[in-house]
This record gives C-alpha cells, sequence and structure tokens, in this order.
C-alpha cells in the first residue's frame, strides 16, 4: 500500500510538470482535436455503403425518363428520355462500329412503345444498364452519356466540338462573293482540294464542281472518295 501511494504521488508530480509544458499541451490539444473530428466523421456502415454508391440510375415511370446522378460532382441529374436511349443502343446488334451509325435493319422494326423494365448500375466500370420491356438489353458508358446530356451547356458544347466550322449565313447580295468553284478532278486526286470544299460546304452549305465527266456512276465516286457509302433510308 505505502508503494502504491508514493507511486501515485510521483505521477501526480510528472503529470503536474507536463501540464506545464508547452509541447505537451500542443500535442494533447492535437489529440483531442483528431479525436473530435474522427467523431464528426464517423458513420454507420450504411451510411458508409450509401457514400461509396456515387453512381445512381432510376427511371420516372410516369414518362419513362431516366435520371441518372454523379453525386460527387453533380448536383443535377442527367435526364434522357428512354425511348432516345433505346434508339441509340451501343451494342452489336444495333449499332456499326465502323461507320458509327445505327444498322439500318432496326429502323422497320423498332418499337416505340418500349419501356425500361429494370435499370441497374456498374460503379467499377462506369456503365449504366438496361433492360428493356422486349428482353433487349443496353449498356452505356458513363462518358458517352455525359457527352450527351441534354442540358443547354453540354448540347452547345457538342455541337462545337463535332460540327465545326461554324456556318456563315448570307444573302442574295453575297452570292458572287460566297459561290467557290473547284474542279472535279482536283477533288478527286488532292486532298487539300477535298478539305477545301467540303470546308466550304460546312460554312457557307454551297460550292460549285466543274468538269465532271456525263458518265453514270460519277457521283458514285464522288461520294466514295469523301467517305464510306452505306445504305440509309434516306437513298
Amino acid at each position: 500500500l505505502q508503494r502504491l501511494v508514493h507511486a501515485s504521488i510521483i505521477l501526480q508530480i510528472v503529470v503536474k510538470y507536463l501540464s506545464k509544458n508547452k509541447q505537451f499541451q500542443r500535442m494533447t490539444s492535437l489529440t483531442r482535436r483528431c479525436w473530435r473530428n474522427l467523431l464528426k466523421t464517423a458513420r454507420t456502415p450504411q451510411q458508409q455503403g450509401a457514400l461509396l454508391r456515387h453512381l445512381t440510375a432510376t427511371v420516372r415511370a410516369e414518362d419513362q425518363m431516366l435520371l441518372i446522378k454523379e453525386q460527387l460532382q453533380q448536383p443535377n441529374s442527367m435526364i434522357f428520355p428512354s425511348i432516345w436511349l433505346r434508339d441509340n443502343c451501343q451494342c452489336a446488334q444495333c449499332f456499326h462500329r465502323d461507320s458509327l451509325s445505327r444498322k439500318p435493319l432496326r429502323w422497320n422494326n423498332f418499337d416505340t412503345k418500349v419501356k425500361v423494365r429494370q435499370v441497374t448500375v456498374d460503379e467499377p466500370r462506369q456503365l449504366v444498364n438496361i433492360l428493356w420491356s422486349d428482353e433487349h438489353c443496353s449498356s452505356f458508358p458513363l462518358k458517352w452519356l455525359k457527352d450527351r446530356d441534354f442540358s443547354l451547356k453540354t448540347r452547345e458544347q457538342y455541337l462545337s466540338e463535332w460540327y465545326r466550322p461554324q456556318s456563315k449565313h448570307w444573302g442574295k447580295d453575297d452570292f458572287v462573293k460566297v459561290l467557290k468553284k473547284f474542279d472535279y478532278w482536283d477533288v478527286m486526286r488532292s486532298d487539300a482540294v477535298l478539305m477545301e470544299w467540303l470546308q466550304t460546304l460546312a460554312v457557307h452549305g454551297i460550292a460549285m464542281l466543274k468538269n465532271s465527266p456525263l458518265d453514270i456512276g460519277v457521283v458514285k465516286s464522288l461520294a466514295n472518295r469523301i467517305g464510306f457509302i452505306r445504305k440509309t433510308t434516306y437513298g
């Protein structure tokens, strides 16, 4: 018992000495702040699980609008008409990877009344997966959806990036100055002339080709010069 009394007295002296030490006081204060922060940020397992689910997707039953939200970065949801997503399904059955366009076979058999049966998210792979009422499955990467978000800002950015250069309006008084003439054979043989011709069409909407042959198939040859020809509903 006497030893315990002596130990208690010594401990009190040490604590009293340390309490006057500024470095010890700073360490004690820092430790207390750390514990307070830990208590503030501590969450239940349910809360922690919810925080891990950053990507969410739901369907409004009344209008079949798909709401996609990335909680960490977006205060608002991205909204897509479900029929638009079905029409733009990116699977090999619906989408032509080489021409980056929808397959024509779907246009005659497209069900405009198709609905979303189930929507899930694959957080690690950043995918939104949709099971449709016709048993078809679609997967959309989050980046693909962000690039095509229907918000005004995203639409303006998408148009500026994919439809450059910007078109210029002109009237009848400007027609003579706007109209540029190109030689057919120059367009067929020179990539630089081809580019200039296409840019003129994109900016002014009109460009004249001269000295083209009068043979059958000339238009097809010119189209092949521009890009890969595919059969579409437009002809």
